[in-house]
């Protein structure tokens, strides 16, 4: 791992186990929406919506935002409960995968291939979880299920043919028997008229309870006024105390954000991912390592180099310089001793050659005389 800190570019270090299960080597934690921490989700308030629709059950209009607050709240619940639980399954499944080198990568590139690897398994677990989502909506749709708060069909009993009559919701001119989508504002109703006496902000009813809750938003709850203003039209004689959601913790949805639009991020608020290089290193067991690296040489370096470099050239001079300077004079010496024995041997030769010259009458004569 020290290695790597210093030379991550060139070094090479084969693997012994070339498969690393990437919860030996990784840590995913995410945080989501804070309506998941919260009061509004507690068994203490969605208790408290159900205690008092059940004891005005049967003067309550039906489209009444009271009504139906309790599923409301459940569906928070369940989402979050659901969403948890399919991430945190994912993540098990996901720590068990395995990520291949026959030797160890470079820092940046592991963090590269592994970051990629995340975003796939976050893109598939949410498409996963939107998928059976749609499933089950559609399904629902497509059988035209009967609400049990009668949203999307309004049943009348008809005591003189003994017959139960259905009758279509319809919800600002959108009929449930076209759309299951068809949504108005939601309301509070007094008891005795039926008569809207306030507007829930961002709230909506329609012909399934969870077809509206998508649509909806939490505006109203992040407001303490307009949140302590519903629960004065529950009239309740128990105390409770619950917090609205805190409009000062930071988010990455909006106010005003769809609950279909936190959905469809399944309600994160942030990712976080570590990777640990270190027990990459120590899970993929090295044989050896290899790694190249050039340095620069410091100024005494230098001239430490150029003295030793002189020294040995002055060493060399004067070993060989004495024998180049004796060989020359040798060689010197044997050309001109060549060329005077050259020259004594050509003067010897006319030399004999002008005595011959000059004897050869005396000779002649010499001959003659004694021939006679």
């Amino acid at each position: 791992f020290e290695l790597y800190s210093k030379y991550s570019q060139t070094l090479s270090c084969p693997c012994t186990k070339i498969s690393i299960d990437y919860g030996n080597i990784l840590d995913i934690e995410y945080s989501l929406h804070q309506i998941c921490q919260s009061d509004l989700i507690s068994g203490e308030w969605i208790r408290y919506l159900l205690y008092y629709y059940e004891q005005v059950n049967d003067i309550m209009y039906t489209l009444d935002f009271r009504a139906t607050a309790a599923q409301r709240f459940l569906a928070f619940k369940s989402f979050c409960r659901l969403i948890n639980n399919t991430i945190s399954n994912g993540l098990v499944q996901f720590y068990q995968k395995q990520y291949f080198a026959v030797s160890t990568v470079p820092l940046e590139i592991l963090y590269s291939e592994i970051q990629s690897t995340i975003n796939q398994f976050k893109t598939s677990t949410t498409n996963n979880f939107l998928f059976n989502l749609q499933k089950i909506r559609h399904t629902t749709n497509i059988n035209s299920l009967l609400s049990v708060h009668q949203t999307n069909y309004r049943i009348s009993y008809n005591l003189k043919d003994e017959k139960m009559l259905f009758y279509t919701r319809i919800y600002d001119n959108c009929s449930c028997d076209e759309s299951t989508a068809c949504v108005m504002a939601a309301f509070i109703y007094d008891y005795d008229t039926d008569e809207k006496i306030f507007l829930v902000p961002g709230m909506y009813v329609g012909c399934y309870i969870i077809d509206a809750l998508l649509q909806s938003n939490l505006q109203c709850f992040y407001n303490e006024t307009c949140f302590n203003q519903i629960k004065s039209y529950y009239n309740s004689n128990r105390s409770i105390q619950i917090k609205p959601l805190d409009a000062t913790i930071p988010s990455i949805y909006f106010q005003n954000s769809s609950i279909q639009e936190i959905i469809n991020q399944l309600m994160i608020e942030q990712w976080n991912s570590t990777i640990f290089f270190e027990k990459y290193y120590n899970q993929c067991q090295p044989i050896g390592c290899t790694y190249n690296y050039q340095s620069r040489n410091d100024v005494i370096f230098i001239i430490t180099t150029l003295v030793g470099l002189v020294g040995g050239i002055v060493t060399v001079l004067l070993f060989s310089v004495p024998k180049i300077v004796e060989f020359i004079r040798k060689r010197k010496n044997g050309k001109k001793q060549t060329k005077r024995g050259r020259i004594i041997k050509k003067m010897t030769e006319k030399l004999i050659s002008i005595s011959s010259k000059l004897i050869a009458p005396d000779v002649e004569k010499c001959n003659s005389f004694y021939e006679n």
